[in-house]
């Protein structure tokens, strides 16, 4: 078996695990025009694609697609990242398999937007589609704010000059993002969402959100703390592995949507709601490998806690030659 690893930055550790556990690699530039050709050499592929790059965010989704046809071995493969870095999609999947999402609502006209916010209790959480680390996400506390924003995702198609601007931004290769001052604020623009726009139910009271990690069998869980006079844990970098029994409970609605997508790895970050229920904020199947190795040890789908630190990278490659092995 030889696995073809992308040579971007995030896959190198799985390069380095690769040689550890003496299996044959070869790494491939997906970015060169003779990608496909490559790949079709290797008997497994691994590309750990970021939302920092754009080049990846524009090709890893149809190559990773183009190696599970040609019959390859894939890690992320399709049912791990399609929803990747894209709220929206997060969106309709938790709710097609019924997991319990925070309320969120998606609106693709100005006018269905505005009334919506006329009737909210404020503060909401405003998204954009794309963003780690809690960036491109604020509260809205009022209706003008909402207003605001709502302008700022509807108007440029109405205004040429500002539909110029943000494709000015696109070509700069900014992705996805133009910060605009106003008057009273900074807006986030979406280059590439213009014409809809998302809002979330704004979960009071959370000192910190819960993450899971789903790899297999194994989850690994930590709290992140919120950072200083602010409601956002995700980049908080205040990591706790201290959970409690409550906590714990995200453990099994975690494994439960991972078996449902069928996803090889999955994060989860959850919330409380006001009841005190577990609440999923985001997924991403990219994730702090530093951390989930920190966690020291992983529960079973018993709860059960097994004192053994898991390196993902490794976790990765034993999956892939199981498969390997199976076919």
């Amino acid at each position: 078996m030889v696995i073809g690893i992308e040579k971007g930055m995030r896959s190198r550790k799985y390069a380095d695990a690769a040689r550890k556990m003496d299996i044959p690699y070869v790494l491939i530039d997906c970015t060169r025009n003779n990608a496909i050709k490559k790949i079709k050499k290797v008997d497994a592929f691994i590309w750990h694609w970021t939302q920092d790059k754009y080049a990846d965010k524009r090709i890893a989704p149809s190559i990773i697609k183009c190696a599970e046809i040609m019959g390859k071995i894939v890690y992320p493969n399709t049912n791990t990242c399609w929803m990747f870095d894209d709220k929206v999609a997060e969106k309709y999947l938790l709710e097609a398999i019924n997991a319990p999402l925070i309320d969120t609502f998606m609106f693709y006209d100005e006018l269905s937007a505005m009334k919506w916010l006329e009737k909210q209790k404020y503060p909401i959480v405003y998204k954009l589609p794309q963003g780690a680390g809690s960036i491109n996400v604020r509260l809205i506390h009022n209706y003008e704010e909402g207003k605001k924003v709502c302008k700022s995702h509807f108007d440029a198609l109405k205004n040429p000059a500002l539909a110029m601007r943000l494709h000015d931004a696109a070509k700069k290769d900014y992705l996805n993002i133009l910060i605009t001052s106003t008057k009273d604020s900074k807006i986030l623009y979406g280059v590439n969402n213009k014409g809809s726009i998302l809002f979330q139910k704004y979960l009071p009271d959370n000192q910190y959100d819960v993450r899971v990690t789903v790899i297999g069998e194994k989850s690994i869980i930590f709290r992140r703390f919120v950072r200083d006079n602010d409601f956002r844990a995700s980049g908080s970098g205040k990591i706790d592995y201290n959970v409690t029994e409550q906590d714990l409970q995200a453990i099994p609605i975690a494994q439960e949507v991972a078996k449902k997508i069928n996803s090889q790895s999955m994060a989860f970050d959850f919330l409380y709601d006001n009841e005190k229920n577990l609440k999923i904020n985001e997924i991403s199947y990219g994730f702090d490998a530093k951390a989930v190795f920190a966690a020291g040890g992983w529960y079973d789908e018993h709860l059960c806690f097994h004192k053994d630190s898991v390196d993902i990278h490794e976790e990765v490659l034993k999956s892939i030659k199981e498969m390997f092995e199976e076919k």
